[in-house]
């Protein structure tokens, strides 16, 4: 017995020291950040951008599809997309046999998915999703180093031909944005705002597969834009401008119900409702 309990006390600190550490460390590696694209899309290296990536950007939060970054000046967002690679056996199991929850899509065609969107984004989202620049294939000696601040205190320079990177403006999440709206004619705007944007989405029939209104829809300012891109496909199926447009009236009558006949009467002038 006694054996049996300094055998636990020696192997229970190696099995929670890596799970500790990714958790301290937000799970961020820098093998996940290494493009596999030998094509992709490719902006160029403007002056602007250039100014952009020249200062610190500090560790934000992880997405489903990238580590966020936000510039220091606080004006922008620096999208790391990452890449997996084959699951972990042992997640598998876990998940699709104990937690009952089978994985919707493997690494490849998260991949594919991901590939496609940023195609989609870069040729025909960039003013709706605020998008400044988009590398996604590999490149030579284009792109500078970058300054990270990692979780722990940690700092890397980066180097962004090897990555596959967006950068947007940094823009306050949809509900929280429109809660702290006290003059009604921002309000007015902002809400206008949001109406031109899924009417632009609606005619160029663009669909996010992601329906997380809250967290992949903000405001930079006044105007509204849509912060996720890493989901994008054209449909015709426009069930889920609906969705969200019901989304916004649900949470309008809710939390400020004085605005829910403003936001109808912007429904009505078209097909979205």
């Amino acid at each position: 017995m006694r054996y049996t309990l300094r055998a636990l006390c020696f192997a229970l600190p190696l099995l929670f020291f890596p799970l500790a550490y990714r958790e301290l460390s937000k799970g961020f590696r820098l093998d996940k950040l290494v493009t596999p694209w030998a094509h992709g899309f490719l902006d160029p290296l403007t002056k602007a951008s250039e100014q952009l990536v020249a200062q610190d950007f500090f560790y934000l939060s992880q997405g489903t599809q990238s580590y966020v970054f936000v510039s220091q000046d606080g004006k922008y967002v620096l999208k790391l997309f990452r890449f997996e690679g084959s699951a972990n056996p042992l997640y598998c199991f876990i998940r699709e046999k104990i937690r009952q929850k089978p994985l919707r899509m493997n690494a490849k065609e998260k991949e594919k998915r991901l590939y496609t969107a940023c195609e989609i984004a870069g040729q025909y989202a960039r003013q709706e999703s605020a998008l400044i620049a988009l590398h996604t294939a590999k490149t030579d000696h284009i792109w500078p180093r970058v300054c990270l601040h990692l979780p722990l205190g940690r700092t890397l320079w980066l180097d962004l031909n090897h990555a596959s990177f967006a950068i947007q403006e940094k823009a306050e999440r949809i509900f929280d944005s429109l809660k702290t709206t006290a003059d009604p004619d921002v309000m007015k705007r902002k809400l206008s705002s949001l109406h031109d944007l899924f009417k632009s989405r609606a005619s160029k029939h663009l669909v996010n597969l992601d329906p997380n209104l809250h967290r992949n829809f903000g405001f930079v300012g006044e105007r509204a834009i849509e912060m996720d891109m890493g989901a994008y496909i054209f449909s015709e199926n426009r069930q889920a401008d609906y969705d969200r447009s019901s989304q916004v009236a649900t949470w309008l009558a809710k939390h400020a119900p004085v605005w829910r006949g403003y936001w109808d009467s912007l429904l009505s002038e078209n097909e979205i409702q």
